[in-house]
């Protein structure tokens, strides 16, 4: 944690200087919003974290509106987004802000795969927006809108596992949700299709255990 905050202030230091480039305020967006969610998660200091992910946030504001065409810098802005959300969603009172944010990272990654449909790294970060966009709207009893974001969450993770069999994360990613799509239909009163996807959900680990024990 000590050596992000250091890495942060080194970025301040360039960004501020009257010869600094792009680049150093890219990596002071970037900068912010690794030490804001570390100091959240492992320092246990939320607002302190969430004050450096919003510093991030509202310098990605600027640097995209100068340059939206910037792919790395949209990819930024998503996962800036969804760690903000992150810790927000910890407050059952800052949850309809947090939805913001779920929506607009899975926005940003949905222009990003209209520009590279293939990537699969964009692939798998729009499925995770997906489904975590899905539990967001679950904790706010948004039950019917939320459903269907699981399966397509799903189908990208099929695609991309069967494209890259020897691939365990991708399984791992599919269970996953699998888990979190079961808990959204138990709350939803389906039972026996929540039972279905916690079924595969084992399944699928327990194949991933033997290979990978």
């Amino acid at each position: 944690l000590e050596y992000c905050r250091k890495a942060m202030r080194a970025c301040e230091q360039a960004a501020a200087a009257p010869d600094a480039a792009r680049g150093d305020r890219v990596r002071l967006a970037a900068g912010y919003l690794d030490y804001g969610f570390k100091l959240a998660i492992a320092g246990y200091d939320r607002a302190g974290g969430l004050k450096n992910c919003r510093k991030s946030l509202d310098m990605l504001a600027v640097l995209t509106k100068e340059d939206g065409s910037d792919r790395r810098l949209r990819r930024l802005e998503s996962l800036a987004c969804s760690r903000t959300a992150e810790l927000l969603e910890h407050d059952a009172a800052a949850r309809p802000e947090a939805l913001v944010l779920r929506r607009r990272s899975l926005d940003v990654v949905t222009r990003l795969l209209t520009l590279d449909a293939a990537n699969s790294d964009y692939r798998r970060l729009g499925a995770y927006c997906s489904f975590e966009l899905a539990d967001a709207l679950v904790a706010l009893e948004k039950m019917e809108e939320a459903l269907p974001y699981y399966p397509r969450a799903l189908a990208t993770f099929d695609s991309l596992a069967g494209a890259d069999p020897k691939n365990v994360q991708y399984r791992q990613d599919r269970a996953s949700v699998r888990v979190h799509y079961g808990a959204a239909l138990r709350k939803h009163a389906e039972p026996a299709k929540a039972r279905d996807q916690y079924r595969q959900a084992v399944s699928e680990m327990a194949e991933v255990a033997h290979i990978h024990p």
